[in-house]
């Protein structure tokens, strides 16, 4: 089966550019966000210990690149643009530091 340059750049196209880089940030930014409002809730009616946030985001990553391995995405992208949603405005930042866990 010969496939002629146009097909190879097409498929090359939908499949690595937009398949897996575009659609994979972008499903890791939303999974981002849509984490960070979670914790905020979770924090505002006293459902997590300020102790358990970096274990919240480590399992946020570990959650992403299984989607994105699900799904056929670039897990990296994924997990990246989980952490870029997640940590947009600097609200989890300012959180950990006040916890003191080294003290």
């Amino acid at each position: 089966m010969e496939s002629s340059t146009e097909e190879v750049v097409k498929t090359w196209f939908l499949d690595t550019i937009l398949w897996q880089c575009v659609l994979g940030s972008f499903v890791g930014l939303v999974l981002g966000s849509l984490a960070n409002k979670g914790i905020r809730r979770a924090v505002k009616y006293s459902w997590i210990a300020p102790s358990s946030f970096l274990a919240f985001y480590i399992l946020l990553a570990i959650l992403a690149v299984g989607i994105g391995s699900t799904l056929g995405l670039d897990d990296f992208l994924v997990a990246f643009g989980a952490g870029i949603g997640f940590s947009w405005d600097g609200w989890f930042a300012n959180r950990t530091q006040e916890t003191h866990l080294s003290e």
